[in-house]
């Protein structure tokens, strides 16, 4: 990061700081949707190694495709929480800090205005 937006952040980080733990969950659930979306390249491997070359019989190819959607599914699922968390942590935020603004309007003269 340049050295602004390092000032910017540490100018940012007060109003997220309180929000801490839904910051964390957006972190989290993201991990999980990294991790949901690795299985793609897995199952393509177990599908032309297991299925399609050897045929050993440890994977079919319902088996490989279900697992597939499965990890299809769950990430949507996991991108559509995480929307909302971070729709959440926004407003609140963006709150905070019109609190802020607001409260800072109300200590200024009425001369100022």
């Amino acid at each position: 990061m340049q050295r602004n937006q390092w000032a910017i952040a540490r100018r940012y980080f007060p109003f997220v700081r309180p929000h801490l733990p839904l910051t964390a969950a957006i972190v989290g659930i993201g991990i999980l949707q990294l991790g949901a979306s690795l299985v793609t390249p897995w199952m393509t491997k177990i599908i032309i190694d297991h299925i399609l070359v050897r045929r050993d019989g440890t994977w079919t190819l319902g088996q490989a495709m279900a697992l597939l959607g499965g990890s299809f599914a769950l990430g949507i699922v996991l991108q559509f929480i995480r929307g909302l968390f971070t729709a959440s942590l926004w407003v609140r935020t963006v709150r905070d800090l019109r609190s802020r603004l607001y409260r800072h309007l109300q200590t200024l003269s009425a001369r100022l205005l």
